[in-house]
């Protein structure tokens, strides 16, 4: 935080750089897993892998999920409805 002295009156303002605040928040939580994956490159055993890289997968789980909150993906794969068993689940209507 950074106080600005404005007559009698102090504001307060956060001090973030400028690419935080117009990052989307799939696009943070894809950082994260990128700093998971480093962390895991470099850590000193099987134990310590295996943490950050399920943590890297969880962020990259938020990520998706938070493009699909965002509408940037549809709720389903639309190759679904292109294979050989769709027409037998469209049956159930009739």
């Amino acid at each position: 935080m950074v106080p600005i002295n404005i007559g009698q009156f102090f504001i307060v303002t956060l001090a973030f750089p400028l690419h935080v605040e117009c990052m989307k928040q799939s696009d943070i939580f894809r950082e994260n897993a990128d700093n998971c994956l480093q962390l895991a490159e470099r850590a000193d055993g099987q134990p310590a892998f295996r943490r950050y890289l399920r943590m890297a997968q969880a962020w990259a789980a938020l990520a998706h999920e938070q493009d699909w909150l965002d509408g940037e993906i549809p709720p389903f794969a639309i190759s679904a409805l292109h294979s050989p068993a769709w027409p037998a689940r469209a049956n159930w209507r009739q």
